[in-house]
């Protein structure tokens, strides 16, 4: 999503709390292969849809996994564990 791609992808694992289904790219049942092909074409086939799916997308990918956030985030956790 940072890249400016909207994701097509199954929901498994961490993909649910990243991608918002519909807002930022489409969640299927990877078995759904009917899904995951339809959800593709719609990309494909939609300009608009795509642009706005990459602009939703790429602006939360930042969001949630800017640099200088975690940075933040890993030296308050270490910080933590030195006053124990």
């Amino acid at each position: 999503m940072s890249s400016g791609v909207p994701p097509v992808c199954g929901d498994r694992d961490g993909v649910p709390e990243v991608t918002i289904h519909g807002e930022t790219g489409f969640i299927a049942d990877p078995d759904d292969h009917a899904a995951l092909g339809g959800y593709l074409a719609r990309i494909c086939s939609e300009p608009a849809l795509h642009k706005q799916l990459a602009e939703n997308g790429r602006g939360r990918a930042l969001k949630l996994f800017n640099s200088k956030d975690k940075v933040d985030e890993y030296l308050d956790n270490y910080h933590s564990c030195l006053a124990i």
